[in-house]
């Protein structure tokens, strides 16, 4: 539902926001290549792992890096539920990744 601002006519309040907009946009095209630079990690760690016999989900590490990433967001004046959830879904990915690749079937030199 959207919302008109107070004593501002519809088209001057977008206009307003069209900086805000593009300032969100960039960040959040840097997330996104922050994600995929996490990702090809992740694939550098599942191809490290497997010819080794490390399993794909080490739950101690899990909640390591999930409580790490809560202290040092919490330092920086976020919301510590939000960041559990979105390390949540991070590290659930991750781990599916990572499960994936250590799973699928590789090919072999005759």
């Amino acid at each position: 539902m959207e919302r008109k601002a107070v004593g501002m006519p519809a088209g001057e309040a977008e206009a307003g926001l069209a900086g805000y907009r593009r300032r969100i946009d960039a960040i959040d095209d840097r997330i996104l290549a922050i994600l995929a630079e996490r990702f090809a990690v992740i694939r550098e760690v599942a191809a490290y792992k497997e010819p080794r016999g490390i399993p794909a989900v080490i739950p101690d590490r899990v909640v390591e890096v999930r409580e790490r990433c809560v202290a040092q967001a919490t330092a920086l004046g976020l919301e510590p539920d939000f960041v559990r959830a979105l390390y949540d879904l991070l590290i659930e990915e991750a781990c599916r990744t990572e499960s994936r690749l250590m799973t699928s079937p590789k090919s072999r030199p005759l």
